[in-house]
């Protein structure tokens, strides 16, 4: 990996200098025969994105607004939600049917009027076998009534960016005289994303049920959502159909040992089976063809500085956190990664400031906010001049200090000499030599054989040592000043 710091640029706008970091990662990509392969979507329209990022995979006539029938029930949901989040209502409460939601129409919980029904069990009805009588309780609990919650509705799609939704019931039944809710594909699975973002435990616990069983009245059915029985991977999200809309359904798949999922939505299906078949292509072509690439390492340094001082005062920036992306199996994206640093003062004083915030940008056009911790580095001293690094810096492991080998050496007037058959370096210096073995504790000076704390480490393309052992190997003193965290070598006379 190649690492090129460039200081002191000025952002004219905002007076802010830029430390920038390029990480250049050159990499072998390798045909392979299950690369990515072309989706064949029968339905009119489709979406599969990233839950982390929202990222389309996929999509297929994803920005028409289309009629979205019961899929319009997820904003249904969020709103419950958040009307139980902000304190408003509670999971627990019971909800009077009134006789509207009781002629609601559509598919059913079969409520009747005056009915006592507490709201989760109004929302597990409504969202695993699309009860529409339950939906409109909900509206007429939530908002006051079906038109004051559709405006809430539309009022929320408006806060999203949804710009292709519109909505004029919670339930998504058209009204006699044609109108119907509609949203665009992509616009649904950002509701979506959103929902899961907000309320994802709940909402799973929910829509992976493979059966609805009331509890106020003795009630089961089996889930709308097909894909819950016929894969071992889904666990949402929610079906919708009308004839004008045609079959629809927003499905889910959690990617296996990660906090990340793939979100897939079908509009306008022909049939409920091509409707089903085509959202589990989507789902299967995200999890066989994609897989979470770590980028960024938490306490990972990421950048090295000089700072403006009268002191010789290097500067690391370490990652704060783990970041990782979903990439393309099979083709390395995160190649010719390269991070921003952005911080008001380039003196010693940045080290009291904490985290600061740095952009990290892929080679796929995406950019990440992270986060960076400024710390003192190591410092190292010759006969009191500072050495400084370019690439991969000094570092601390097992609580030996390591210092890239070619670097210290010739800045001590010796040599090395590399063997790759053996993964062996000789070097020396006048009267003295020594042997090293990468990752191996045995070494060797003056032809008698020594242990090691800590192995040889090739990091990034360069060969770390162990500093005392290679200064002292070489006739010189070595000392640590902790207090600065700076490695000071002299000669012995």
């Amino acid at each position: 990996m190649l690492r090129n710091l460039i200081l002191g640029m000025k952002d004219s706008r905002k007076g802010k200098q830029q430390i920038i970091c390029s990480l250049i990662i050159f990499a072998i990509l390798f045909l392979n025969v299950n690369a990515v392969y072309a989706l064949d979507i029968n339905s009119p329209a489709a979406a599969l994105i990233e839950f982390k990022t929202g990222k389309i995979i996929y999509e297929k006539d994803s920005n028409t607004p289309r009629p979205m029938a019961s899929t319009t029930k997820i904003m249904t949901y969020l709103l419950t939600l958040e009307a139980v989040n902000e304190g408003k209502i509670k999971l627990s409460d019971n909800v009077k049917i009134s006789k509207n939601a009781a002629n609601s129409g559509g598919s059913a919980y079969n409520l009747k009027q005056g009915d006592i029904v507490t709201v989760n069990e109004l929302l597990a009805s409504m969202l695993i076998i699309s009860a529409s009588d339950s939906a409109v309780a909900l509206a007429e609990y939530v908002g006051g009534s079906v038109g004051d919650f559709a405006a809430k509705m539309n009022e929320k799609a408006k806060s999203l960016g949804l710009t292709s939704a519109y909505f004029i019931n919670p339930h998504g039944i058209p009204l006699k005289n044609g109108s119907q809710n509609h949203i665009s594909p992509k616009d649904l699975a950002l509701l979506a994303k959103y929902t899961l973002d907000k309320y994802g435990d709940h909402l799973i616990s929910i829509t992976s049920q493979k059966y609805f069983n009331g509890v106020y009245r003795n009630y089961s059915q089996k889930n709308t959502n097909k894909l819950l029985e016929t894969t071992s991977y889904t666990d949402g999200l929610k079906t919708g159909f009308t004839t004008l809309a045609g079959f629809c359904l927003v499905s889910s798949a959690k990617v296996k040992d990660t906090d990340n999922r793939f979100i897939a939505v079908i509009m306008g299906g022909k049939t409920a089976k091509e409707r089903n078949d085509d959202s589990k292509r989507l789902l299967e072509y995200g999890l066989n063809n994609f897989e979470e690439q770590i980028v960024i390492k938490k306490g990972e340094i990421l950048g090295y500085s000089l700072i403006n001082s009268d002191e010789y005062i290097p500067i690391e920036f370490i990652a704060t956190d783990t970041l990782s992306v979903f990439t393309p199996k099979y083709i390395n994206l995160v190649q010719n990664k390269e991070i921003i640093f952005i911080t008001n003062n380039l003196d010693k004083d940045i080290l009291n400031q904490g985290d600061i915030k740095a952009v990290l940008k892929l080679n796929d056009g995406t950019e990440r906010e992270i986060r960076v911790t400024p710390k003192r580095g190591i410092s190292v001293f010759i006969d009191d001049e500072p050495i400084t690094f370019e690439g991969v810096t000094p570092i601390v492991k097992d609580n030996t200090t390591l210092l890239p080998l070619r670097k210290v050496t010739e800045s001590l007037g010796g040599f090395i000499e590399w063997d790759p058959s053996t993964s062996t370096i000789t070097g020396g210096k006048d009267d003295y030599s020594y042997k090293l073995t990468i990752d191996s504790k045995e070494a060797v000076v003056n032809g008698e054989s020594v242990g090691l704390l800590t192995p040889p480490l090739i990091i990034e393309g360069s060969t770390m040592v162990p500093i005392r052992f290679v200064a002292e190997s070489l006739g010189m003193e070595v000392k640590w000043d902790s207090d600065i965290r700076a490695v000071k070598i002299n000669n012995k006379e």
